[in-house]
């Protein structure tokens, strides 16, 4: 009986020393939104250079100091911004005393406040703590200046004392840990504020690189329109006469666009379309396109509402008709009619009345292909018409037209920078 009662006695003591102690105070992030952003999850945000900076933090803090403790609460940017001449003007008092247990607690960010204009891929933290120490002041600082505590950001200052302001990336990271947030920190050297235990939860705030507009206008690296027509066609490259049908109209000086008569079956026979693509390597793949125009050069009498719609299969210059899209390749005669070949929605239209430039808003479409280089097929223009025949043609200058200023282009206009997270760094 004895035995056993030692042994019950050691394992209590095992327990005892085994179990993790409770942290004495510690704060968990319960929601933080910035800018308009739920970034309670990621606990980041990616902001420009001076950016005006909304929103809150919500924590709840667990207090397991002994009753009488004042715990205030309070938070901060470990930042500087301009109308503040120190980092003691900073810090924002949440509470004088947390009582112990659970409490919610929610800081709003200072009205005035802005990010740091610093490098990009510079981290910042926002944070909300909880100390075991004699009133507000000493939560931010231990740092004592003529009697004043004074909360410096740089160890340079002359300070020695481990408060917020002087904090490593340890404690901040620690603090944005999504498993916890810093706990059983000893606050700073009992003969200088004297013994306390402390809690954190914070936010990142990462600075992008500045936004960076450019402009690119683009010459085609590829165009030439396509028959349905089986009228005959003498082509001089070949030695008899064909279809138009199975007609190359590559190195014409002209893309044809012809809505072309309309029949059984409710749809068009004898029509002519045009193809034209574009290399969009230039543009970065991280870009925001902010517009894109496709310009043509209409030199035809007659007019048309002609429809621009994303190709969605690869073809040759020199060698699509409309019977294939290349030599010994696809044979797409049978998609024109049920979108097969191209993206039945168009993605834009114009209504081409005359002589002169017209130009097609093909934004959307340049950002599917930047983002996706190997879905760029170009473009297929057409008569938007689905009734009524007209036989009569609207053309415009192709990439080979002899004057140089009445080829098709694309215009882009696109930002970069700005985005992130771009590579975390302190």
């Amino acid at each position: 009986m004895k035995q056993r009662t030692y042994l019950t006695v050691i394992l209590f003591i095992m327990a005892l020393l085994t179990t993790p102690a409770m942290a004495q105070i510690s704060i968990t992030l319960d929601r933080a939104e910035i800018n308009g952003q739920d970034i309670t999850a990621s606990r980041l945000i990616v902001v420009q250079p001076g950016e005006p900076l909304t929103g809150y933090l919500e924590v709840t803090v667990q207090s397991n100091e002994p009753v009488g403790t004042t715990v205030p609460v309070a938070a901060t940017p470990n930042w500087w911004w301009d109308g503040y001449r120190t980092n003691a003007d900073t810090y924002t008092p949440i509470s004088p005393g947390a009582p112990q247990g659970a409490h919610t607690y929610r800081y709003d960010l200072p009205a005035d406040l802005w990010s740091p204009y610093f490098p990009a891929g510079v981290i910042y933290y926002i944070g909300v703590f909880a100390g075991a120490v004699e009133d507000e002041a000493h939560l931010m600082s231990c740092d004592k200046n003529n009697g004043q505590y004074v909360w410096n950001a740089y160890p340079e200052s002359g300070t020695n004392a481990l408060d917020v302001a002087n904090w490593s990336n340890v404690y901040w990271d620690q603090a944005v840990s999504v498993e916890g947030s810093v706990h059983g920190f000893k606050f700073c050297s009992g003969t200088v504020c004297g013994p306390g235990s402390y809690g954190g939860a914070a936010i990142m705030v990462q600075i992008a690189s500045p936004q960076v507009e450019k402009e690119l206008t683009l010459s085609p690296v590829a165009d030439t329109f396509v028959s349905s027509s089986n009228r005959r066609y003498r082509d001089y490259r070949i030695p008899y006469s064909t279809y138009e049908k199975y007609v190359n109209y590559g190195d014409s000086s002209g893309l044809a666009i012809v809505r072309g008569k309309f029949g059984l079956f409710r749809s068009f026979s004898d029509w002519r379309a045009s193809l034209i693509r574009f290399d969009l390597s230039e543009v970065s793949p991280d870009a925001t396109i902010e517009e894109a125009n496709l310009c043509l050069y209409q030199y035809m009498i007659w007019g048309e509402q002609v429809s621009i719609h994303r190709m969605k299969k690869d073809w040759k210059e020199l060698e699509a008709s409309w019977y294939e899209s290349y030599k010994g390749g696809e044979l797409w005669w049978g998609g024109w009619t049920n979108g097969q070949n191209y993206e039945p929605t168009a993605s834009d239209l114009k209504s081409v009345t005359k002589e002169g430039w017209f130009c097609w808003n093909v934004q959307e479409d340049v950002g599917i292909f930047v983002n996706n280089p190997d879905e760029n097929f170009g473009w297929f223009l057409k008569s938007a018409a689905t009734t009524g025949s007209d036989e009569t043609a609207i053309a415009f200058y192709s990439r080979n037209a002899l004057r140089n200023d009445l080829r098709p282009y694309l215009y882009v206009r696109y930002t970069v920078g700005g985005s992130g997270p771009i590579g975390l760094s302190r």
